[in-house]
């Protein structure tokens, strides 16, 4: 390789580099609500597999699996704005900025994905028996503690009715101060 072809090579890759990175754009679940309502010309393009969108799916929504990249990037020249679907939106994500990459420049996400529009209340094409998105109960870390936390409480007022009615915390609520540690070593042995 000569010197001068390198050093094209290299001047490419230096361009390339300082290009800014494209920035994927996100789109709630009511704003894209309202653009699907005001048919302003959006594409609501669920990049999940053909199975999952069998089971529930944003009606009117158009199915390119991301795994088919090409089919994606045909569909997109032809159409001007375009917003990806996913399960919770980082897939989407993730292929918006791709897409970035690429240039296209009319392309956003579904910011949650179809968890955050099920959330919103909107509508959802759902096969029968299909289980609901929205997360459980316990399924973040917060909400865990929060649960056991109200289990925790719950046991210790059950445990504490026990105890006071079969007498034990009474005579140590009754015994001086310094003698409750006495008072819960004899009211076992009185009974």
């Amino acid at each position: 390789m000569s010197s001068a072809a390198a050093s094209t090579d290299t001047t490419k890759l230096i361009r390339a580099a300082s290009r800014p990175l494209p920035v994927a754009h996100a789109i709630s679940a009511g704003e894209l609500r309202a653009k699907m309502c005001m048919s302003s010309g959006v594409t609501v393009v669920d990049i999940r597999s053909p199975e999952q969108v069998a089971l529930c799916s944003i009606p009117g929504t158009r199915n390119i699996p991301d795994t088919k990249t090409r089919a994606l990037v045909h569909f997109l020249t032809e159409n001007s704005a375009v917003v990806l679907v996913c399960t919770d939106g980082a897939a989407s994500k993730s292929s918006c900025t791709t897409l970035g990459f690429c240039g296209f420049k009319s392309v956003s996400y579904l910011e949650g994905g179809l968890k955050a529009w099920e959330e919103a209340d909107l509508p959802i094409k759902r096969s029968v028996g299909t289980p609901v998105l929205k997360p459980e109960v316990a399924k973040t870390p917060r909400r865990r503690t929060l649960l056991a936390a109200a289990l925790f409480g719950f046991a210790a007022v059950l445990m504490g009715s026990m105890l006071w009615s079969s007498g034990v915390l009474e005579s140590v609520a009754s015994a001086p101060p310094g003698e409750a540690h006495r008072a819960q070593a004899v009211a076992p042995s009185e009974e």
